[in-house]
């Protein structure tokens, strides 16, 4: 029997109401809280407004092997969502956060800050990926 089916097993052993992990990698993650400025902001708000893209987007991401979970959170009294790459991938090790007052902009905030703000790359901690020599900067 290999880890994974007895990761499995494990798991179903629990029985329900169990919150036991089966491993610890998400402890050992950096949370992104990357903040937009105003700028940012007004930029994301026009992007939101392209409902089916946005969604295109999630699928796209969700299809590349990153998971999402969404919660409300107490204590910014807001809706958070959390984005989680692939362990093997280039962003293993953080975890990219987003806030809003509903789950759709929650969800939405975490993606802009993926593609537009970080375009793809956590692994700064979520300061900015421009450089010197880009154009953009």
């Amino acid at each position: 029997m290999g880890v994974k089916d007895e990761q499995l097993l494990s798991k179903r052993n629990r029985g329900r109401g169990s919150r036991q992990p089966i491993s610890s990698s998400a402890s050992d993650s950096e949370f992104i809280n990357l903040e937009l400025d105003k700028e940012q902001t007004v930029r994301y708000r026009e992007w939101r407004d392209d409902v089916i893209n946005v969604l295109d987007i999630w699928t796209e991401e969700i299809e590349n092997g990153y998971k999402f979970s969404t919660k409300y959170d107490d204590y910014s009294s807001s809706v958070a969502a959390f984005m989680f790459p692939d362990p093997t991938g280039p962003n293993s090790g953080f975890i990219l956060t987003g806030r809003g007052g509903t789950a759709f902009r929650a969800l939405s905030e975490c993606l802009f800050k993926h593609r537009e703000v970080l375009r793809g790359e956590w692994g700064n901690g979520g300061r900015s990926n421009l450089r010197l020599e880009d154009p953009d900067f």
